[in-house]
């Protein structure tokens, strides 16, 4: 993985509460670290919006809504 990953999951790891049991532990980080990496799909396709003039914002909304993230 690249270092983009690494740091998305360190982000989501984080961001997870202190005290939840391992399971909803595990829950949370997982959903944090899904929504991390759409977003940053769809910022990818935005900055890609600067090339195709429109498409990258096209993109990137339709990625956002596939995977129900705002």
């Amino acid at each position: 993985m690249n270092e983009r990953i690494h740091a998305l999951a360190e982000e989501a790891k984080q961001s997870v509460p202190h005290g939840l049991t391992t399971d909803k532990w595990i829950e949370t980080y997982n959903i944090k670290l899904a929504k991390l990496i759409v977003l940053e799909c769809a910022d990818v396709a935005y900055k890609f919006d600067e090339l195709t003039i429109g498409q990258g914002y096209t993109v990137a909304k339709h990625i956002k809504k596939h995977f129900g993230v705002e």
